[in-house]
Formats: structure tokens, sequence, C-alpha cells
């Protein structure tokens, strides 16, 4: 249901909010009759409900709309689902997210490099998943808190579950996963970061006490103004990469110093603020890595 109203919200993205009529109009392949009119079947209304569409379709809406069915089948949703895939499976996907990220889960082995053994888990895996902050760096840890219940490893449950939510609530901030963040959230709350550790936070991961829809509302102003202010650009690498340092300087302290800035309408008050300099040369010096979905 979420992995199909997911990719229904990024075609309603492309095709700039056309309407479910409009779009099983543009790519039925029902015959159509002189004269008579066009009768909807509903399909898309069932789509954005979560009915999985046919791949015939997926890929007819691709042509026009390029970038749409991967949504439909990203190695995430496998990484979620329920029953939790097997200890092989987690090993397999894995190994098969992007080559940089499954670089620092597997190292290759053997005379001829073609096997693969994982790396040591360490705090600095986390540390750069979150730094990168894409779709393919959720699916990693996802798959690092599934091998962590087989393993019965606490310590790197805690640290996938806590890097998991930080990654999510950058990518929920943009669409598609704006429109379906809240429910997808609630899933992970409820299928996959939950746990009998004492030490993870409850109720839920993200037990800040701050609603879903206040802090992707903070995101959203962080990105907003400082592309007002010409120290972002649009690219999505970009905006992953500001979120993530609006995390490390403090998402509410950032929010209310860029805020205030914005309220002065002062060119040089912008340039010169602290804050605003503080993301500038950090933005210049990041190593930016592009995600599928870039």
């Amino acid at each position: 249901m979420l992995r199909a109203h997911t990719w229904y919200s990024a075609v309603q993205l492309r095709s700039r909010g056309a309407s479910d009529y409009a779009l099983e109009k543009r790519f039925s392949e029902a015959p159509r009759s002189d004269g008579q009119p066009w009768i909807s079947t509903g399909n898309w209304r069932a789509y954005r409900r979560g009915r999985v569409p046919e791949r015939s379709l997926v890929d007819r809406v691709e042509l026009d709309f390029p970038g749409t069915r991967v949504w439909l089948d990203l190695l995430f949703w496998e990484s979620i689902r329920l029953p939790a895939p097997d200890f092989e499976r987690i090993y397999s996907l894995l190994a098969h997210v992007r080559a940089d990220i499954a670089d620092l889960l597997f190292v290759r082995a053997g005379f001829d490099k073609a096997r693969l053994e994982r790396r040591p888990r360490t705090v600095e895996t986390f540390q750069e998943l979150d730094r990168k902050s894409d779709i393919e760096s959720l699916t990693a840890c996802i798959g690092l808190i599934r091998e962590a219940e087989f393993l019965g490893n606490k310590a790197q449950h805690f640290q996938g579950v806590s890097t998991a939510v930080r990654i999510f609530l950058r990518l929920a901030a943009s669409w598609p996963l704006a429109e379906t963040a809240p429910a997808i959230l609630e899933y992970l709350t409820g299928c996959v970061f939950n746990t009998t550790y004492e030490h993870v936070p409850r109720p839920g991961p993200a037990g800040s006490g701050i609603p879903l829809s206040v802090q992707i509302r903070w995101r959203n102003s962080v990105v907003i103004l400082l592309e007002d202010f010409e120290v972002l650009t649009t690219d999505h690498a970009r905006k992953r990469a500001c979120l993530y340092l609006a995390d490390v300087y403090g998402l509410g302290r950032a929010v209310k110093e860029l805020e205030a800035i914005n309220r002065t309408a002062d060119w040089r008050v912008v340039k010169s603020a602290r804050v605003v300099r503080w993301f500038a040369r950090r933005l210049r010096l990041f190593k930016f890595t592009e995600s599928c979905l870039d």
C-alpha cells in the first residue's frame, strides 16, 4: 500500500498535480469510440489508496515522467516488509545497495575479490550513512536493524534506529515521501523500530515530543530560507546535505535564527549573519553523493 501510494505521489509531482481522471485518460490503452464519452474505471483512485499498478502501466508512465518507476522498485520496500526477510536475504539486500554504501558494509575477499565479507560494525559506519542521508542510506540502516535483531546486538539496533529516524525525517521534507511520510513512519515505528531494549526511546523512536508535521515544516523552512539567501541551490543532493547540517547545528535553533534574519529584510544583515555563513562554509566543503532518485 505504502509503496504504490508513494509511486502515485511521484507521478502526481511530475505531472504537476494532474487529476486521477486526467492521468487515467492519458495512459489508458482502452480503445476510444468517436463521439462516445470516455468513462473512467477508477483505477487511479485505487493506486492512490495503495493498489499496486500493472508493470505495463508503470513502464508507460516512466516514458512520460522519467524517475517515477524507481519509487516502486526500491529495495527499501523489501527491507521493511513483514515477515522480515531471512538472514541470508538481509545480507543480499545490503550487498545490492549503491556501491559506495555497500563498500561501507562489505570488503571483497578471496583471490579474485569475488567474495563479500561483512566489515566490523562501527560508529563511523552509521555516521557516514547519516551524512549521506538518501534512500539507499535509509535502506542500509533498515538492513542493519534487521541484522541486529538476528544477532541480538542491542548497540547496533539502537544506532540503526537513531540513524534511520534522522535520515527518514530529512527525506520526508521533500516529495513524494512528504505525502506518505506519516503512514510510513507509523509503520516503521510499529514493525521495524520497535524493540524491548530499555535504552531505545519510547513511545517510538521519534519520541522527542515534536509532531512529524512540525519537524517537516521546520526542515522545509531551513531549505526555503537558505535558497532565498542564495546559499542553497535546488538540487536534491544539496538539500539533503543542508538538512543533515541543520541537525548538526540544531534544527530548532537553525529555524529560529534564520527566520529572525529573514524578518530584517536587510541583505547586509543576511550575508553577515553567523548562521548563514556557517551553512555556506560547510556546504562548500561538503562531499556530495548522488542518489538513485536524483
